[in-house]
């Protein structure tokens, strides 16, 4: 019988999969949740913009690193929005190294910014996206970054991932945290339209006319995707109309407790409708 090790590097996606717990996952999708009340005011989804359904095939959804709340975000959306797919994403060796646990929600180590970095990333992720029933979660900018940064200087990894030919879908989103009207900010999010990549794998001895995109011009493909989607959420953003958005999680509209009993007992005496909210519903 080979050594763990020795079977983990051979497959890693094998190994990352007897790692997973269900049980685990359900607990920490359950506190995201919870986290993301106590900190937010809501989670709102730009309305016209759906997760993929993608039956029988795996999903890969990018998206930008705008900040420490995404993984937990990416949390709950799986929990919310992907709920009986199976959550794979990468996250920083050394910090899977301090935090092993993280190992048992789908998360797998990579060193970013080295070429045996970029090798073991592929390894993992093309078995990921040939299994249907799969998500994985991927920022391809590797470091968090503005929202407004032009242009969103993907790594190589996701280009060269859609030439390995696993015909999966892929569908990008894009996230802002801003305050509103509220004490607490609000998460915007928003997902572009589905694409399909290449069910087979790109052959190198093909002529260049024949070969179809290269591994860059499909990195400048993405970032273009998610370019187009992070001005519409923006704009929307500044409209500050929640009529566009659908309200996937609702947190704490309370300034406090004293301020709101004397609002209530306001609109009381007014004969108007209490709304904890200032200005949003």
């Amino acid at each position: 019988m080979k050594p763990r090790e020795t079977a983990d590097s051979e497959n890693p996606a094998a190994a990352l999969k007897q790692r997973f717990s269900p049980a685990l996952f359900r607990w920490f999708c359950w506190y995201s949740r919870r986290y993301l009340q106590r900190h937010f005011h809501t989670v709102r989804l730009l309305r016209g913009s759906e997760v993929a359904d993608a039956p029988g095939r795996s999903l890969l959804l990018y998206g930008n690193h705008a900040s420490w709340w995404d993984p937990l975000v990416a949390l709950f959306l799986t929990r919310t929005l992907c709920a009986g797919r199976t959550p794979r994403a990468p996250i920083d060796a050394r910090m899977l190294a301090r935090h092993r646990f993280f190992q048992r929600l789908g998360f797998f180590g990579i060193e970013p910014g080295t070429r045996r970095g970029a090798v073991e990333f592929l390894r993992t992720a093309e078995p990921i996206l040939r299994k249907p029933g799969t998500v994985l979660w991927l920022t391809p900018q590797g470091r968090f970054a503005d929202v407004r940064e032009r242009p969103p200087a993907f790594q190589p990894g996701l280009g060269h991932l859609a030439l390995r030919g696993t015909g999966a879908v892929t569908q990008v989103m894009a996230a802002e945290y801003v305050f509103w009207e509220e004490k607490q900010p609000e998460i915007l999010l928003g997902f572009g339209e589905p694409m399909e990549l290449p069910p087979h794998r790109a052959r190198p001895n093909e002529a260049p006319g024949d070969r179809g995109p290269t591994a860059e011009d499909w990195t400048r493909r993405f970032e273009a995707s998610l370019v187009a989607l992070q001005d519409r959420l923006a704009r929307a953003a500044i409209r500050r109309d929640p009529a566009e958005f659908h309200v996937l999680l609702r947190g704490r509209g309370s300034v406090s407790a004293i301020y709101d009993a004397w609002r209530r007992w306001r609109a009381t005496w007014r004969g108007e409708t209490f709304q904890v909210d200032h200005g949003t519903k």
